[in-house]
């Protein structure tokens, strides 16, 4: 009889409250002072797919890119960085078609966010996600059948906008 491999640890399950009394940071009813940084990757293709990769190209993409992530919130953590701020979908070349609608919010997609937020949770890091950043209201181009930036529409048209809430 073959001796059985021990069972995986199920991830740590954190429970954090986050709140502000008067001008100071609560965590889990205690003061709380956040040290964060700002992680970047590869712009605009940390989450999901473009027509550059279809198959992906973030943190999901290959069980290297895991391990990477997996060691960049280690590092983080272990140099006392309890917060890192993260762009979504910056100039909206994953998320967004050409014309601002909502495409690639696909598996892929999904996969991405959930390493880093397992990661961060692992690590007892808070991500803080940024929906896009300013060059979504850039002059658009066009690069190698890649729509980049010029998604204005996308903040001035109210119906754009509500469906990028849903």
């Amino acid at each position: 009889m073959s001796p059985t491999a021990p069972a995986t640890p199920a991830a740590p399950t954190v429970e954090r409250d986050l709140t502000i009394d008067g001008s100071q940071f609560q965590l889990n009813g205690q003061p709380f002072f956040p040290t964060g940084t700002n992680l970047k990757a590869i712009y605009g293709q940390n989450f999901g797919t473009t027509v550059w990769y279809p198959a992906g190209n973030g943190f999901a993409h290959r069980q290297e890119d895991i391990e990477d992530v997996e060691a960049i919130f280690e590092e983080m953590a272990a140099h006392g960085i309890s917060m890192v701020r993260l762009g979504l979908a910056d100039d909206g070349r994953a998320l967004l078609d050409a014309d601002g609608h909502v495409t690639g919010y696909n598996e892929a997609f999904r996969q991405d966010v959930r390493v880093v937020l397992e990661a961060a949770k692992r690590h007892n890091v808070l991500v803080q996600f940024t929906l896009v950043d300013f060059l979504i209201g850039a002059p658009g181009e066009t690069e190698r059948n890649l729509s980049l930036y010029g998604r204005s529409e996308l903040i001035s048209d109210p119906a754009l906008r509500e469906e990028f809430r849903q």
